[in-house]
């Protein structure tokens, strides 16, 4: 039978200032937990980083992320704190990448996912128990600061899950209608389209109700928290967990470091890879198996659902909170273009591949996809997303021709498959408003007496060149 005084004094080797253990993966852990998907399996196991917890580092803003409301022409100073870690955490296409928001209409759900709880109970208290046949009471208090930091992270998480929940909740009170304790849900089908920029030059596409746009939104506001008095009282619970844990596991006998650093280094390894999310790599790159085969677009694989290519393509789902889920699709391929002599359409056309090929990398594709109407145009030129015409800007004249005859091809095979957005018809039509651009890329009414002839791009009087969008190539 195992003898627990003799394991105790079992020590062929020493690990000193075994504390720092705790200081690494620190940003890691709180990247990874800020974006505040839940894990089956690491939802209740202990992290390495833990101070990044008690100091509320997980609800710093990451990244620099531009964002850009197309549909109302309004550019946020930023993005939430949360949204910002989640999007850094996602694996997106250059510019073929689509995020859709959607509210959960039943009342918010606790959920408690079992199989982290008991996997939890089992590690923890496995060295719990361990120490205590041990007598190694330093070991024993490094568990316990382990338990107590697990329950601290918790709290604090599900608090920030909660804030986003009742900005949901709050929001829905106060610009929909409420009968008999059901909230009218009318306000959720207006939708608003938004662009938002990366570092590394992606462009991603993001939809969501136009409720969840006012303040204080969950998507660009940094939410307050519920109780804050009790949540600082938790965040200082944390910090002397943490500080209990540093200095007792560099006193703890070697059995029990052991298992503490494996208990610590394997959960965060998996936790950085998203372990049991759901937005794991696991189910991303099943998706990509799926969509990267070499056959065409809409064929049977394996049992595999067939791909609808004149459909946004759904990649995966987040349920991020009680109310809120991220669903991230692809742009349909049927919106994928190349160029082809039998076109009219400046050779351009709209079609899904007949065998896989990278999705484009191209913007001006993007914006075609997009339909924009004239006024939103008018925002993205503004925002410096869109080259400005210049009296010598040949190069810029040719890439509005290109975009027109695009944007026409696209919106022929939106006629052919059915409009993808809600706004896309209202769009459409508020495309053919009469405007012509300046030579600073600004946009003035036609009736300007400035302005060139409607086939002339220069003006009459011989000043500088200006060209209208209309003049480049039809409307769609």
């Amino acid at each position: 039978m195992l003898s627990f005084r003799r394991l105790k004094y079992w020590a062929p080797f020493s690990l000193d200032a075994l504390g720092i253990v705790t200081l690494l993966g620190a940003e890691e852990m709180k990247n990874s937990i800020g974006r505040l998907v839940r894990s089956t399996w690491l939802e209740y196991m202990p992290l390495l980083g833990a101070y990044m917890i008690a100091g509320d580092r997980f609800r710093d803003t990451i990244g620099n992320f531009e964002a850009y409301i197309i549909s109302s022409g309004v550019k946020p100073q930023g993005l939430a704190p949360w949204f910002t870690h989640f999007l850094q955490y996602q694996e997106f296409e250059a510019v073929s990448s689509y995020i859709e928001a959607e509210i959960a209409r039943e009342e918010p759900r606790r959920r408690l996912h079992l199989s982290s709880v008991a996997l939890s109970i089992t590690s923890c208290g496995f060295l719990l128990a361990l120490t205590v046949k041990m007598f190694d009471w330093w070991g024993c208090a490094n568990a316990i600061a382990i338990i107590a930091s697990v329950f601290v992270r918790s709290i604090l998480v599900n608090a920030n899950r909660t804030a986003i929940d009742d900005a949901i909740t709050n929001l829905l009170g106060c610009y929909g209608r409420c009968e008999h304790g059901d909230y009218d849900f009318g306000e959720l089908d207006q939708r608003s389209r938004l662009l938002i920029g990366f570092e590394d030059g992606k462009l991603v596409t993001f939809d969501c109700p136009t409720l969840l746009l006012y303040f204080p939104s969950p998507f660009i506001a940094k939410l307050p928290i519920r109780r804050n008095q009790t949540y600082k009282f938790v965040r200082a619970i944390g910090w002397l967990a943490f500080v209990i844990h540093v200095v007792s596991i560099g006193m703890a006998d070697l059995v029990t470091q052991i298992y503490t650093v494996a208990l610590l280094v394997v959960p965060s390894v998996l936790t950085a890879y998203k372990f049991g999310c759901e937005d794991s790599e696991v189910k991303v790159s099943k998706y990509l198996r799926l969509g990267r085969q070499d056959a065409p677009a809409e064929s049977h694989c394996g049992g595999c659902e067939e791909i609808n290519a004149s459909q946004f393509a759904e990649s995966y789902s987040c349920m991020v909170t009680s109310r809120l889920r991220l669903v991230i699709r692809q742009w349909p391929l049927a919106y994928e273009l190349r160029q082809s002599d039998m076109s009219e359409n400046g050779g351009w056309i709209a079609e899904a591949p007949s065998r896989y090929q990278d999705r484009t990398q191209s913007r001006q594709d993007l914006f075609a996809w997009l339909q924009l109407s004239t006024d939103e145009e008018e925002s993205m030129d503004k925002w410096d997303l869109l080259p400005h015409i210049r009296e010598a800007g040949e190069a810029n004249t040719a890439w509005w021709e290109r975009y027109k005859h695009k944007k026409r091809a696209v919106g022929q095979a939106v006629a052919k498959f059915g409009r993808q957005t809600a706004d896309q018809k209202n769009a459409i039509i508020r495309f053919n408003c009469s405007r012509r651009r300046t030579d600073t890329g600004n946009f003035i009414p036609q009736s300007q007496k400035d302005w060139a002839d409607e086939d002339s791009p220069q003006k009459a009087s011989g000043r500088r060149t200006a060209v209208s969008r209309e003049s480049i190539g039809p409307s769609v």
